[in-house]
């Protein structure tokens, strides 16, 4: 038994002799430890192979694992014979084994800052080899190389027309720079010669992420007056002058935080903007809204912080803008909006073998008898409008150019359709009725729809899916017949049933939470709602290329 417990002994000495050695070899673990404090913008993927286990387990990757879906995606992707120089640059960073990367930009006395750094687990003959790859990448050497040491590692630079590049490794980390300067203070904070100067020990950072769920796959830290001014300080496009602009306008925020990891089959982030003492209320209101969705609704969205009193005027502006945007909603604004808030929700249901949903607005009054009366006043002010009353209900109708809309009260809320019937049975809804709480489908949003003091959103992607796909692949096949080039990119006849994509779906969930040191919005779901704002913006772009290149011209 001695035996036994010396050679235990021995066994756990050499463990953490070991452990010691592979953390002075790999330097700190955490990135925020390496980039500077006054960080305006800082990205990292903590834990690269992690994310990718992670990945495996998510919606999307369920789905692309479906054989029917393989088997649809063949041809498309046959379509990209692949490039060498693609594979070539992929091969190295194989190679150098990436497991940890930032990039950051802090402000700079010749313009911004960039550092960015990985944690890699190849040799240092693999880093080499990836930098040298990434110098060839940019435009011709026109000065250098040349070679300095600091702490006794050598620095290489090169610069390259108006492009500086400084690398260094140090340990396990691979550091490289536009700015040399930067590039030594980071390499000596990696070696621990800097002790409290890195964007780990900012306040700002560290209360930000402290709101924030841990171990996530992605993080972002923004301090949107530094970045604003960095911006504003180079020479950049339209684009970029407009973001800048954007950010100097958000101010009064001291720090912005998001992640996003892949916990399971949902994809979550958060985002916490931390300005405190700026918040609205704290406390939960009531959300009466709900009780005009059914449990087969597939959209709600409700907030609680909607602001009436300029609303006319963006409705005019937009009008202008849009032609899609009736005029006359300016005017109704204008009569509602004394009375109005400051709850407001758009719920849609779509029912199975219809072409589109069936949108509801609901706007709370907190005057219900100064609303009604002003909803029976607007068949004078507007032509065309007519008022009916049937069963205690009144209904206005509104004449648009595209469509009609009827505007209803029930209780504290007005309501607003383009379809008439359902705007009635919104309206004439007992109190006792099913509604989204009750759908086994909200279950697993209702955590969130209880604690959310701002926003909330909720969206039915299985039921969307199912939805959409319906009404679009006949369209597609219709199409593919009449036009052979699309037949040459995608087999039509190999499309997905719907139910082998749509029961890998949990729905879509946003909160909002005001607290007292700022604003916490989360999301979850195939793809969260940030990212599915995302892709929309990007098909947006793809869609209308003169868009993106408007707003990339200087």
């Amino acid at each position: 038994m001695k035996k036994v417990a010396i050679w235990l002994a021995i066994v756990g000495v050499l463990g953490i002799v070991g452990v010691a050695i592979f953390m002075r070899s790999g330097g700190p673990a955490k990135a925020s430890t390496i980039a500077p404090g006054d960080s305006s913008v800082f990205l990292n993927i903590p834990n690269i192979p992690l994310a990718g286990f992670r990945w495996t387990s998510s919606s999307l990757a369920r789905i692309a694992a479906e054989p029917e879906v393989r088997a649809f995606l063949e041809k498309p992707l046959a379509k990209f014979g692949g490039d060498p120089s693609a594979k070539d640059a992929t091969g190295q960073l194989t190679a150098v084994k990436p497991g940890n990367i930032f990039a950051s930009v802090s402000p700079g006395k010749n313009g911004p800052s960039v550092l960015i750094g990985f944690q890699f687990w190849g040799t240092k003959k693999d880093f080499d080899n990836a930098v040298a790859r990434l110098r060839e990448a940019l435009p011709a050497v026109t000065f250098g190389p040349t070679t300095e040491t600091h702490s006794h590692l050598e620095i290489l630079s090169t610069t390259h027309g108006a492009i500086e590049v400084h690398s260094a490794a140090v340990g396990r980390w691979g550091l490289i720079s536009n700015n040399a300067e930067a590039l030594k203070a980071a390499m000596d904070r990696a070696l621990g010669k800097s002790p409290g100067n890195g964007l780990d020990s900012n306040p700002s950072f560290s209360k930000t992420f402290s709101e924030l769920p841990q171990s996530p796959d992605l993080l972002v830290f923004l301090q949107p007056a530094e970045a604003s001014n960095a911006l504003s300080a180079a020479q950049l496009p339209a684009a970029s002058q407009a973001i800048a602009s954007q950010m100097g306008s958000m101010s009064k925020a001291q720090a912005i935080g998001a992640v996003m990891k892949m916990d399971g089959d949902l994809q979550t982030d958060a985002v916490f903007v931390l300005s405190p003492g700026t918040q609205p209320s704290t406390q939960q209101p009531s959300s009466g809204s709900i009780r005009f969705t059914r449990p087969d609704t597939f959209f709600y969205a409700r907030d609680f912080s909607f602001g009436f009193g300029s609303l006319p005027d963006h409705l005019r502006d937009l009008a202008e803008l849009h032609p899609l945007i009736p005029a006359e909603l300016a005017q109704i604004a204008e009569v509602l909006s004394d009375s109005c808030g400051p709850e407001v929700a758009v719920i849609a249901n779509w029912n199975e073998g219809a072409l589109a949903p069936s949108p509801l607005a609901a706007i709370q009054t907190q005057d219900p008898a100064a609303s009604k009366s002003a909803l029976a006043s607007l068949p004078g002010i507007i032509p065309g409008a007519e008022l009916e009353e049937s069963d205690g209900l009144q209904i206005v109708t509104l004449p648009t150019q595209f469509t009609r809309i009827s505007l209803a009260q029930s209780g504290d809320y007005i309501l607003a359709a383009a379809d008439s019937e359902k705007l009635r049975a919104a309206a004439q809804s007992k109190s006792d009725s099913e509604t989204l709480e009750n759908s086994p489908n909200f279950k697993t949003a209702l955590p969130a729809f209880r604690r959310a003091n701002g926003a909330f959103c909720y969206i039915d992607t299985r039921a969307a899916f199912e939805r959409l796909h319906a009404g679009f692949v006949p369209v597609l096949r219709f199409t593919a017949a009449m036009v052979p080039s699309i037949g040459e990119n995608i087999d039509t006849d190999k499309i997905p049933p719907a139910s082998v994509i749509s029961k890998h779906l949990p729905p879509i969930v946003l909160s909002q939470r005001n607290t007292v040191d700022g604003v916490l919005i989360e999301s979850s779901g195939p793809v969260s709602m940030g990212q599915l704002l995302l892709l929309g913006t990007a098909g947006a772009f793809a869609s209308n290329p003169d868009l993106l290149k408007t707003l990339l011209e200087p």
